[in-house]
């Protein structure tokens, strides 16, 4: 597998350190490699309103703790579904609305 990619895995931290401060949203870097996301897994998505963009393996799954948002290529994404395999977790990613 060739990870010749960076993202950032966004960890939300809810925890502000004043009453006017924003969450802090520490970022982790992580290699990754960039693939398509498959035609049945976009269509039945799309099914169900969701649209995903494509998949991010990431070459460690010890990297991955259940981050819900991703920066990748200057845009925030959010992680629709994940996917462990024996080495590798692969994240499914699609835009973030307004709410995320």
């Amino acid at each position: 597998m060739i990870c010749d990619d960076i993202c950032y895995l966004i960890a939300e931290n809810p925890q502000a350190h004043g009453v006017f401060d924003k969450p802090q949203e520490p970022e982790i870097p992580v290699f990754c490699q960039v693939l398509s996301v498959s035609r049945s897994e976009y269509w039945h998505a799309l099914q169900n309103g969701i649209e995903p963009s494509f998949v991010l393996r990431l070459s460690e799954y010890a990297d991955y703790h259940g981050e819900k948002i991703v920066r990748f290529r200057e845009k925030r994404w959010r992680v629709i579904r994940t996917y462990v395999t024996d080495h590798a977790v692969e994240l499914t990613i699609g835009e973030v609305t307004a709410d995320a």
